[in-house]
């Protein structure tokens, strides 16, 4: 990939670390109130998403082929997904079900932990060359980048009729995952096979 696009993936991770952080604050202001939700946390969420994010896109637009900027954009974004899905939390605690408010509830339970994983561990490793100090200690990094991989899974992975799928228009059958499973040929407790 050329520099110039490498770049702009940067400042489109950074625009959109922005856009979710804002938005997020935005439309848990009515839910403020709701003690469940914890909201001044995923503020403090849309803070680190801002900061991490904007450090990120202005490190990719200086290095674009090192390591340490993507980190902190992959943080940001995190921070930023975890803020903005909140607002699926809302709804739900407001009343409102819908497969949307379901998807971004979902999303909320795990979206956080990479922001969270990858400061003390990954980002330590490799700061501030990108490279890990030797040899010896690319098990580490890839021992990290594994249980972050299995902390996703187990946070968001769940039975696969607890994980939330949007209906897809235009599929007979039933809405939501159980059209999506008949499709793939698996069956789940609620699809009647």
């Amino acid at each position: 990939m050329s520099e110039q696009i490498v770049r702009r993936l940067g400042l489109a991770g950074w625009a959109a670390c922005v856009a979710l952080s804002l938005a997020g604050v935005s439309l848990l202001l009515p839910y403020r109130t709701i003690s469940s939700l914890n909201v001044p946390q995923q503020w403090q969420s849309a803070f680190i998403g801002l900061a991490f994010g904007s450090v990120g896109g202005f490190l990719v637009s200086r290095r674009p082929n090192h390591r340490i900027p993507w980190i902190f954009l992959v943080i940001g974004l995190s921070q930023s997904v975890s803020a903005f899905s909140l607002y699926g939390q809302a709804l739900l605690a407001g009343g409102s079900h819908s497969q949307w408010a379901d998807v971004l509830a979902w999303l909320e339970t795990w979206s956080w932990a990479p922001g969270f994983i990858l400061i003390p561990t990954l980002l330590l490793q490799l700061f501030p060359t990108g490279e890990v100090l030797s040899p010896r200690w690319r098990w580490l990094a890839r021992a990290t980048l594994i249980g972050l991989g299995l902390a996703l899974g187990h946070l968001g992975g769940g039975p696969v009729d607890r994980v939330p799928v949007l209906a897809l228009d235009g599929l007979p059958g039933d809405q939501g995952h159980v059209t999506v499973l008949r499709r793939a040929g698996i069956s789940s407790p609620d699809s009647g096979r």
